[in-house]
Order: C-alpha cells, then sequence, then structure tokens
C-alpha cells in the first residue's frame, strides 16, 4: 500500500476577520509549462473552493500539487501553504493564481500570505523491517519488485517526493534487454561481453567488468519478467539504443501528454504494491544508522514525524545529483549552470549519507543532452525543437560540430560553447512553423526576415554567421559531402527561405554519471576495497561503475536503473534467507 502523511494535529486558522465580495473567480498565470487556471470561490467570510481547472504541466508530478494545495488553502483559510515537494513550479502556479483570484475577491493578501506557527516535529518509535530502500524511483521500485516476486519479505519503500518515480518518471521510458522472448522474434541479441565492450567503447575508458557482466546476465529474466506482467512496452516497435550496438530497445506504448517514463513508473508502482511493498511518500531518509561498521537501518523524517528504522539490510537508490550544485562543481565542474532535467529528488543524497564511511566515488561527467530551458527540456511540441534545426552555430556564428552526432555526443560540444547558448537555424520551409510561432510568441525563440536581422535579435555575431551559412549553401549546392564536420551531402539542411528562425539550445542533464562503487552484488565498497555490511546501492548513484563521458545509448538510463535495482534487490534477499 502507499501512504501519504498526514498532520493529524492541523487546526483550522481563524478566520474571523476575513471579507470578501462573494462569488467564482478565474485567473490563469504561466506555470512549468504553459498556463495553468484556477478557479476560487468565496462568501463572505471564507474560501469555499480552489479548483484547478486546466494546466499542461506534466501528469502525476503536477497532480501531487493539485490534490494539495487547493485543500490546504480551503482548511487553513490562508496562502501560507508549503509547496510540494517535487512540484514546486506547479505548487508556486496554484498559489499565485489563488493570490490573483483572492486579491479580485477583495481579500486581505497580507493577512493570507502570514505564516502561521508551525508545529515541531515529533519523535516517533523505532519500526523494523528486513529491507528499507531509500528511493522510489526506477532502481527503487525495481529492488522492491525483485525481493518480493518470490519472498514474504518485509520491506519498506521510502520516497521524499510525494510521488514515485524519481528520475524514470520524467524519462523517455525506452530499456534495453536481451535474451527475452521479444530478442528471440526480432533476432537481435547481445551478450554480457559484448554489452561490456560497447560500454568501454563508448565511455573511453574500463568500466567496472564484474558489475557490466552481472547487469548482462540479469536482463533476460529481469526484462522477461516485466514482459510477462504486461509491461507497457509497445508491442509493435523496436529499436536499437545505439546504431553502434546490439542493444536491443523497447519503448513504452504511446504516452500521450505525459513522459513514457511516467506510463512504465505507474506500472511498476502497481506491481510493487501489489507484490506488498509498503511505499512511504513525503518521507525522507536522512542519515544512516549504523553499529560498528555495519549499517542497521535509517534514520527518517516526513512532514510531521521523525522516526528510525531498523533494517538487516539497506538500499541505497537514491538518484543522481544533477539538482545539487555544489555537487556537480564537486564532481563534474565543467557542467556547473546546466539545465537539469531530470527528477526534482536528484541532489546527491545517497553520496551526503555515505560521506562517513570512506566509500569510493567513481566516474566522470555527467549525462548531458540538447535543450531548450528548464522547463520544457527537450519534450513535446515546443522543447523539440531543439532537434528540428539542421544546422547548429554557437554566439560567434560558427559551427562547431556535426549536427548529425549521437545527441548525448553533441550536448557535450553545447557545454564549450560561449555562455553554453548555441542556435538552432530553421528557414520558413520548416514542417514545424506552427510550433516555431508559438514558441516565438512565449519568448522562446527568435525569428526574423532575412539572416542579417536574425544575427541582430538573436545576438549573434553576424560576420562569421553569415560567412558560414553562405560556406554552408555553396558545399550543399556542389553536391559534395561537408568537408569539415563529414555531414552527407543528403543530410544537409536547406536554409534559403524567409522567414528565419533560431532556436536557442543549451546544454542540459538528464542525469549524473560519478557515484559509489559496488561489487558484481551491488554492495557499496569502500577506499579500502571492503564491502560495507548490509549496504547496497542501486540505479543513477552506481552509474559510474557502468559508463562515463557520456549518456551512452537510449534505453541506458531506465535500464541500468531497474537492473541494479533487481541486482540489490536479488543481493538483499538471498543474504537474508541463506543466514
Amino acid at each position: 500500500f502507499v501512504t501519504v502523511g498526514c498532520n493529524q494535529n492541523s487546526k483550522e486558522t481563524d478566520t474571523s476577520g476575513a471579507t470578501y465580495t462573494p462569488g467564482t473567480y478565474v485567473e490563469t498565470v504561466m506555470s512549468m509549462r504553459g498556463n495553468l487556471t484556477v478557479e476560487v470561490v468565496v462568501d463572505e467570510k471564507s474560501i469555499t473552493s480552489v479548483k484547478v481547472l486546466e494546466h499542461v504541466d506534466t501528469p502525476v508530478i503536477a497532480d501531487a500539487a493539485i490534490d494539495v494545495i487547493p485543500n490546504a488553502i480551503i482548511e487553513g483559510q490562508t496562502l501560507a501553504v508549503d509547496t510540494v515537494t517535487g512540484a514546486t513550479l506547479t505548487s508556486f502556479a496554484i498559489l499565485s493564481a489563488a493570490t490573483q483570484a483572492l486579491t479580485q475577491a477583495g481579500g486581505d493578501i497580507s493577512k493570507l500570505r502570514a505564516a502561521q506557527p508551525k508545529q515541531p516535529k515529533t519523535a516517533g518509535s523505532d519500526e523494523e523491517y528486513d529491507i528499507v530502500i531509500v528511493g522510489a524511483g526506477g532502481a527503487g521500485l525495481g529492488a522492491s519488485i525483485e525481493i518480493l516476486k518470490d519472498s514474504q519479505l518485509k520491506v519498506l519503500v521510502l520516497e521524499k517526493l510525494a510521488y514515485t518515480g524519481g528520475s524514470t518518471r520524467v524519462a523517455g521510458g525506452a530499456m534495453w534487454m536481451a535474451n527475452t522472448p521479444r530478442n528471440e522474434e526480432a533476432g537481435i541479441n547481445f551478450t554480457p561481453e559484448e554489452l561490456i565492450e560497447f560500454m568501454e567503447r563508448r565511455s573511453e575508458a574500463e568500466v567496472n567488468r564484474p558489475y557490466v557482466t552481472r547487469i548482462g546476465e540479469i536482463t533476460g529474466p529481469v526484462a522477461s519478467y516485466l514482459l510477462e506482467q504486461e509491461a507497457p512496452f509497445n508491442p509493435e516497435r523496436h529499436s536499437l539504443g545505439h546504431s553502434d550496438s546490439k542493444l536491443f530497445t523497447l519503448s513504452p506504448v504511446n504516452p500521450g501528454a505525459g513522459y513514457g517514463g511516467g506510463i512504465l513508473v505507474d506500472f511498476l508502482t502497481d506491481q510493487a504494491t501489489k507484490l506488498g511493498a509498503e511505499i512511504r511518500l513525503n518521507s525522507k531518509a536522512t542519515a544512516l544508522l549504523t553499529e560498528g561498521n555495519k549499517v542497521i537501518g535509517v534514520s527518517v523524517e516526513d512532514k510531521f514525524n521523525t522516526y528510525n528504522v531498523l533494517a538487516k539490510k539497506v538500499i541505497l537508490a537514491t538518484g543522481g545529483f544533477t539538482r545539487n550544485e555544489d555537487m556537480v562543481r564537486e564532481f563534474a565542474p565543467e557542467y556547473t549552470n546546466n539545465i537539469p532535467f531530470t527528477g526534482a529528488g536528484s541532489t546527491g543524497d545517497g553520496i551526503t549519507m555515505t560521506r562517513d564511511l570512506n566509500v569510493e566515488i567513481v566516474g566522470n561527467d555527467m549525462m548531458s543532452l540538447k535543450g531548450l530551458n528548464n522547463n520544457f527540456g527537450y519534450y513535446g511540441k515546443i522543447g523539440g525543437l531543439v532537434n528540428v534545426p539542421g544546422i547548429i552555430v554557437n554566439k560567434e556564428g560558427k559551427r562547431f560540430a556535426s549536427e548529425r552526432l549521437f545527441y548525448s555526443e553533441i550536448g557535450i560540444h553545447i557545454n564549450r560553447q560561449t555562455d553554453k547558448t548555441v542556435y538552432g537555424i530553421v528557414d520558413g520551409e520548416s514542417t514545424r512553423i506552427e510550433d516555431l510561432e508559438a514558441a516565438v510568441e512565449m519568448g522562446l525563440v527568435y525569428k526574423a526576415d532575412t539572416l542579417e536581422e536574425l544575427a541582430d535579435v538573436a545576438g549573434i555575431s553576424k560576420e562569421d554567421f553569415l560567412t558560414t551559412m553562405s560556406e554552408y549553401e555553396k558545399v550543399r549546392k556542389s553536391g559534395k559531402d561537408d568537408p569539415e564536420f563529414g555531414v552527407t551531402n543528403d543530410r544537409m539542411a536547406v536554409i534559403t527561405t524567409s522567414p528565419y528562425y533560431a532556436v536557442p539550445i543549451r546544454p542540459l542533464f538528464i542525469g549524473s554519471i560519478p557515484g559509489l562503487l559496488v561489487n558484481e552484488k551491488s554492495e557499496v565498497i569502500t577506499k579500502t576495497g571492503e564491502a560495507i555490511e548490509n549496504l547496497y546501492a542501486c540505479g543513477e548513484l552506481v552509474f559510474g561503475n557502468v559508463f562515463n563521458k557520456y549518456y551512452p545509448s537510449s534505453g541506458t538510463g531506465v535500464g541500468v536503473a531497474i537492473y541494479t535495482g533487481s541486482i540489490a534487490g536479488e543481493s538483499a534477499k538471498q543474504s537474508i534467507i541463506n543466514k
């Protein structure tokens, strides 16, 4: 079952002094991904209803705020409401729209915003479980499923956000696999040795070979089990995670308005719950409990209580650190000030919680792609415009890399340009004119009738830009391949028709790579090479064992998260059963 913390000691605010002009007030504000509309109903003395009528924010993530904020406003008769962890922008938008509505109703906004005294958190009693999993993303959910599909162990999953999923929820949701019936049907497979070879070739460095071998071995049974349980992968389509690989990859069914990762996470959450996992939301593990050299549990803090959970085994599935700028500066300084397009909980908790255990950090660089901004990333009709341009220039007006590089490789090059900003150039013959115009209207994309004017409005060095465009067009018309970056002539873009658009493109994180060193059982290893007793790690927290430099292929983030979660879950389970 899923439990959400609630304040049993909450007390309704005294509203005797409130006065409103009775009626229904509707206000629209800009939220994370577009307009959000709120309806507020008041009588003379109180707020009687708050409803979100329309929004285009990410499903489930936005829902967490929509379920909580309006009720909190009504119950407390106040605007001094805490934002929902992991849905901050939607929370702010709801509060902003409600504030505008209550202003129209004649409410005293300063009083409505006055903070109420907070109740001190209560120290709760210790609890005991066989296994506690910290984090309910793809890795944590995968670990719980692996434990409970053939055991009756008592498993608690702690999630500090108001919803499950972590970065998996905002991912595309693709996952590569081997040795499943789907592989046999397609005639595409890979061995652990081929997986190691691919990861090392893409990483340009040696990886944790015993661990990657174990991932290659476990993908078959884990993926087959998920397919048997009718995991929501598209039965009609498959692809290769990278053209230079044998990584057979499936994607979730048509996600509609949401991300494919969200559909997969909902499936994993349902599976874990059906098998008996207890998932506690809004519950943050703040520290590991130790006894000598072994881990014996975690300290937990929810909205109203603090308590300890004692456990035979602890699995850290806390995700990465893309939203912790200090940690980015520490482990990947070249990538500071990039856009995090990851789970809101990616603040490096697993590294923070193990700082005093002499752990070894492995891996380098970050998983960096190209994106529009924090709100749209590279998804949807607006964010997806970063993938439309056939020619990309930097602020100096020059091309700097082949536009046909694998999408994670181009991210590294963008990261090294002036102000970490480049521009994709599109002309009036684009099939995405409607979306480009919408983005122009939103102030996200530049537009001009000539290339000279486009350089001016976008802030691109005009002389070099015009030279770049002229030389590019000469090569294209010649019928020859691009001599500088090796783009074949048939794939060179045609930029000749007014109006012209410049799409700003910036480096965007989909994950971090540096993380805890583990062995083939997913046990956390110290700098002296010893396994920390009872402590396991998985998911993004251990990506540095599997690949380096950049995101190696589609399907790797979700796949490695679930597979490493399964390794950690199986290892922890067997350690308990075999004692």
